[in-house]
């Protein structure tokens, strides 16, 4: 029997029997991608007795319905597993959790696999027994890099014969090799690298990586074995595959980077044993990736005495607070159409920032270019900076120096009125333990023993205290 080419769009999984460069059900554009009936369905495809067991463990039997109050006493039992890296386990809300799966997916050259090889190298030194399985590099490559960082053999030389390395892009075979170690731990790099023997199309089709997942997948919840799975990401920063996988999985990880700074910034885009507004940072050096508990330096420059042009405020990146500076350059142009340039923050509600100062302050900035960034390459997204943008602007159109020990917490509306951040306490006692002295935020309570509190509430009321700073 003859096998019908078929196309199914990555994105929804709808199944078309011609290409299209336009899914028809999600509307997506260059999604579709071509894959062949699957093998069993033709009558074709060998498969191994050990494989056919696995497959076998995807239809649950025997299950019964139980009372709610007996299986949360059982939930509230449940196991986590540290996996030796505090910045891990803070985004995992806690650890790993047996037969928990997590997809592990940044751009490339982001430190994915760094980061795995990383995860299981302290899972290992910490006695447990580690798979790592790669379909992209060879046992020798992998085992070089993790000298390279330092896992070939732990911080204290015990590693012994707990990390395992394989080299396979046969996904039976590896499924077969989980099975016979029993590790407890496994890292899968990446699922777009194996090949099923039970489904036809290429390697990283969107068959093929479901077909991997979903194996994975099972396999993981039959022994309890905790899983992680590296996936790939596309051209528009979207998790490669079928949209199915995210769904299948127990949490999804995205590891970025910024082109301006080492810093590399994990986040929970799913987690179904936690909260998602956690993140981890981590440093990319020359030894591979390290994890960093106060990233505040990445985000605050040390400036001389009298510069001005800048403030800094306290954003939120989930649930941890982040001190960033903002920086402003305001000069005269002679261009008909002054420069607005922004690097950072989003440049409408920039512009937005500066059409009020300009009404409330009587600070004309209609004729002059204005530059706003941020630094260490943050990319901020939180109403509370409007404060400091103002300040910063301010600065550099007076020339009046902000101190350095000054911190600016609040949103700005377009009537010139400061509005209170979200989690302002937070906000506040985390600029108190920074050593800021000067924390310019909306009236109202403060945390105990916090001081040097300066109450603003227009954006005209702040220039006037500025001004008072000359």
């Amino acid at each position: 029997m003859a096998i019908k080419k078929q196309y199914k769009c990555s994105a929804c999984g709808n199944v078309t029997p011609k290409w299209a460069g336009q899914c028809s059900i999600c509307n997506e554009w260059n999604t579709i991608d071509e894959y062949d009936a699957p093998a069993a369905a033709a009558g074709v495809g060998k498969t191994s007795s050990a494989a056919k067991g696995f497959r076998a463990a995807k239809v649950a039997t025997g299950n019964k319905a139980r009372p709610v109050s007996e299986i949360a006493q059982q939930s509230d039992t449940m196991k986590r597993i540290s996996s030796g890296i505090k910045e891990f386990d803070r985004v995992l809300g806690g650890g790993l959790v047996e037969g928990g799966v997590v997809l592990l997916a940044g751009s490339p050259g982001v430190g994915k696999s760094t980061l795995a090889l990383l995860v299981a190298s302290k899972a290992a030194e910490q006695g447990g027994k580690v798979l790592y399985i790669s379909g992209e590099e060879t046992a020798n490559q992998v085992a070089s890099r993790a000298v390279r960082i330092g896992a070939a053999s732990g911080t204290s030389g015990s590693l012994g014969d707990t990390l395992f390395l394989l080299s396979e892009g046969n996904l039976q075979n590896a499924l077969v090799q989980v099975n016979d170690l029993r590790p407890d731990l496994v890292v899968v790099d990446s699922i777009q690298t194996l090949l099923s023997e039970e489904s036809e199309g290429r390697v990283g089709s969107v068959t093929q990586v479901n077909e991997v997942a979903t194996d994975f997948t099972n396999l993981a919840k039959q022994l309890g074995i905790p899983t992680i799975l590296i996936g790939h990401v596309t051209k528009d920063g979207a998790i490669a595959g079928p949209r199915v996988v995210e769904h299948l999985v127990d949490v999804v990880l995205f590891f970025e980077d910024s082109q301006d700074s080492p810093l590399r910034l994990l986040r929970a885009i799913k987690n179904r044993y936690g909260a998602t507004d956690e993140i981890g940072c981590f440093e990319h050096t020359s030894e591979g990736l390290m994890p960093v508990d106060d990233p505040s330096g990445f985000f605050v420059d040390a400036h001389a005495e009298g510069t001005n042009g800048f403030a800094v405020s306290i954003t939120l990146e989930g649930r941890r607070a982040l001190p960033t500076e903002i920086q402003s350059l305001v000069t005269a142009t002679k261009l008909p159409n002054p420069r607005k340039i922004t690097q950072g923050i989003d440049h409408g509600r920039a512009q937005m920032i500066q059409a009020v100062i300009d009404k409330y302050v009587n600070l004309r900035l209609l004729d002059q270019d204005v530059y706003v960034a941020t630094t260490g390459g943050l990319r901020l997204q939180d109403p509370a900076t409007d404060l400091a943008v103002v300040a910063a602007i301010i600065s550099s159109r007076t020339g009046i120096a902000v101190p350095s020990d000054a911190v600016f917490l609040g949103e700005v509306s377009l009537t010139g009125e400061v509005r209170a951040p979200r989690d302002r306490e937070k906000r506040i006692f985390e600029a108190s333990r920074l050593g800021f002295s000067k924390i310019f935020t909306t009236p109202g309570s403060v945390p105990k023993d916090v001081k040097g509190l300066i109450p603003v509430s227009t954006v005209y009321e702040l220039a006037e205290k500025i001004k008072k700073m000359q």
